[in-house]
């Protein structure tokens, strides 16, 4: 929103940050605690676990059992009735649950823990607190510099899991041609990046290597414009790291 003059008003502002910003860290915050959970489980031997698989296996010890239906289960994830009855399956023939229906009502779907998903629950029994930290350059960085975004951030975050502390530790966004022509590392890097988004040979050599981690995760391979579009977000990481 603008007032007359033309400058962006608070309200405006606000607006901003609910609908844009906070949803962006609070997913990349989701994504740091569901990976961090995962390698949890890989280091206990549990590393064939779907990605949704840990979240699920909780809802089944804290309610009983009793999930209602695959609709019910793609309602809570957000994901399609397909994509939930395959995680219902996998969870089955990896002897993380068993199926049954609920002998009062045979329409309502029930999945019981077995010893290994019980010992999967069990991993992570207990409380969880969050110490977030968030990174990188880019516009964002700006506006992540307003007086009490930390405590907005973790109040927010709050809403998912307990949270201890939020630490803005990002900078401003980078100039790739000055560093292309820097003649470092980086400018390496930056230009490899270049050379794949303009060669489609060196995307179908990446893709071949991709190939293995897809199969043994049971995904589809992307197409081109998504793969384009991975080359560009894993530039902006790569030299976010290589610069720390």
């Amino acid at each position: 929103m603008a007032d007359e003059s033309g400058k962006a008003t608070d309200e405006g502002n606000e607006h901003w940050y609910e609908e844009l910003v906070l949803p962006v860290l609070l997913h990349a915050g989701r994504m740091t605690y569901g990976r961090a959970i995962r390698e949890g489980y890989a280091e206990a031997g549990l590393d064939d676990i779907p990605r949704l698989g840990p979240r699920l296996l909780g809802g089944i010890r804290r309610n009983g059992g009793s999930v209602g239906s695959v609709g019910n289960v793609a309602k809570d994830f957000g994901i399609s009735k397909q994509a939930a009855s395959k995680l219902v399956d996998t969870l089955v023939i990896r002897g993380y649950v068993e199926r049954g229906t609920d002998p009062e009502d045979r329409r309502r779907l029930t999945l019981e823990l077995t010893d290994r998903g019980r010992e999967a629950a069990d991993e992570f029994e207990g409380p969880t607190v969050a110490r977030c930290t968030l990174r990188g350059n880019g516009p964002l960085h700006r506006d992540l510099q307003r007086d009490g975004m930390a405590d907005e951030l973790r109040e927010e975050l709050e809403s998912i899991l307990p949270s201890e502390s939020v630490r803005i530790a990002t900078g401003p966004e980078l100039d790739f041609e000055t560093l292309t022509r820097s003649e470092s590392l980086v400018s390496d890097f930056l230009k490899l990046a270049d050379r794949s988004m303009e060669d489609p040979l060196l995307r179908q050599k990446l893709m071949e290597s991709l190939g293995p981690l897809f199969r043994r995760k049971e995904l589809s391979e992307p197409d081109d414009a998504r793969l384009r579009d991975w080359i560009e977000r894993a530039t902006s990481m790569g030299v976010d790291l290589l610069l720390e």
